[in-house]
């Protein structure tokens, strides 16, 4: 649907937000909260009266920006401690310490709980103004957070994101009467949840349609498919380490990426199930490195493997030459002469190869699986002609499937983006949403 923009507006001279309708003000962003005080960690809890709910960012909802109730933590905070720091519903939490590579700390979502919690020492509870509103804050902060306009306020200190929330506070931000806030914040609860329910919908489409893919492979990579092949007599076994004339592996090291390196590095993220995404903005030529990692020659047709994290266990060939380096714990496999190379990366993608990983996988946060159990996988050993027919017959059919899987990803994108965008608009004033009638809640 597009929504009208409003009838006049007027130029406030910052570079993010060029103009705000006419009425609205621009201020920063501290005169929306009377406090922002740190939280307590307190001690552990001992079940006397001290023990309080402690609220961390990982109770952070980070798409409803809202606070989630799974799985509460509670810790000992002595009357003294809490007096000042216990939360009210519709307080605002700021992230203040966290984030990773991929993800800023600064995320701001809203308590709107009736039970008696604090914040962790990582939090800070801001309180809203009584002449704001607090779900039309949660909104704007969420605008902030998607165009990085909290990155100016990140100090990085030894691999962990901290947020100065003095500076951030400084931020200028469009301020509109509290009856509209209330109007806008009540449109986006409306318009989110909607555009949740179809995000819900494509995931669960997708997760359909990776359980078929992933039965397809397992089913032709089976002793008994194999075995049942018109082109093949029973099938062998043997271990992954005999099946390659090549194994390299990664050392765990992270190189110093360079936008115009040589050498594109390939990520565990960058493997999904038989497809390598050559995309990849990841890139080095540091030649120390390449030495220090012991790096062959990446050639077309051979098989890289990603060995840690969440997403570790998929294989792709590599389709074409090119300059390929190895990211950590990335593996690379050179299949032997009486190997289809292809027919063996599916059979590393298979769920039963997996599970033979699975086994002995090592860490809680980056789970990986080690190389030496690696190399001595089981894998099936049909005659060749009957490994290229399987390949072939897996490769059709994985291929039709990914592109729909794709379909769906990219659907979710859109939706995600459209989400973002809509929040953005509608805080800003880029949109006037005041004629639009919103159901009631329930």
């Amino acid at each position: 649907m597009k929504y009208p923009v409003y009838p006049a507006y007027r130029r406030t001279g910052l570079t993010w937000l060029p103009q705000v309708p006419t009425g609205w003000q621009v201020h920063r962003v501290k005169w929306s909260v009377t406090s922002c005080d740190n939280g307590v960690w307190g001690d552990e809890p001992d079940g006397g009266p001290d023990d309080i709910v402690c609220l961390r960012v990982a109770d952070f909802d980070r798409s409803g920006f809202r606070i989630g109730a799974d799985k509460l933590t509670v810790r000992s905070v002595d009357q003294a401690q809490r007096e000042s720091r216990q939360l009210q519903s519709g307080d605002l939490l700021l992230e203040k310490s966290g984030g990773g590579e991929k993800q800023l700390v600064g995320c701001v979502v809203q308590f709107g709980h009736d039970f008696a919690a604090v914040c962790s020492n990582f939090v800070a509870r801001m309180r809203v103004a009584p002449s704001q509103s607090s779900r039309f804050w949660a909104y704007a902060h969420a605008a902030l957070y998607a165009g990085r306009l909290n990155f100016p306020a990140i100090k990085q200190t030894t691999g962990i994101q901290n947020l100065d929330a003095g500076e951030y506070l400084n931020t200028r931000m469009a301020y509109p009467p509290l009856d509209e806030q209330e109007h806008i914040a009540n449109f986006l609860d409306w318009k989110t949840n909607q555009i949740d329910e179809l995000i819900v919908k494509k995931q669960k489409l997708k997760s359909l349609l990776d359980e078929l893919r992933q039965s397809f492979i397992d089913s032709r990579t089976t002793t008994s498919a194999v075995g049942n092949s018109a082109m093949s007599t029973r099938s062998g076994q043997m271990r992954l380490k005999y099946a390659t004339c090549a194994i390299i592996d990664c050392p765990h090291e992270t190189p110093q990426y360079e936008p115009d390196g040589d050498y594109q590095v390939v990520r565990t993220a960058d493997i999904d199930c038989g497809v390598l995404r050559l995309d990849a903005t990841y890139r080095v030529s540091e030649p120390e490195y390449l030495r220090r990692i012991r790096r062959s020659a990446v050639d077309e047709g051979d098989i890289l493997y990603g060995r840690e994290g969440e997403r570790w266990g998929h294989a792709a060939l590599v389709p074409l030459s090119g300059r390929f380096c190895l990211g950590q714990r990335m593996m690379q496999f050179r299949a032997s002469p009486e190997f289809d190379a292809q027919f063996l990366m599916w059979q590393l993608n298979s769920g039963w190869v997996y599970q033979q990983g699975e086994v002995d996988t090592v860490g809680s946060t980056a789970p990986h699986v080690n190389v030496e159990t690696i190399r001595n996988y089981r894998i099936h050993h049909p005659p060749r002609q009957a490994q290229v027919t399987l390949s072939s017959e897996i490769s059709n059919r994985v291929g039709s499937l990914n592109r729909l899987i794709a379909s769906a990803m990219q659907a979710i994108e859109q939706l995600m983006e459209y989400r973002s965008a809509l929040i953005t608009a509608a805080v800003t004033g880029q949109i006037d949403v005041r004629g639009v009638a919103v159901p009631a809640a329930g």
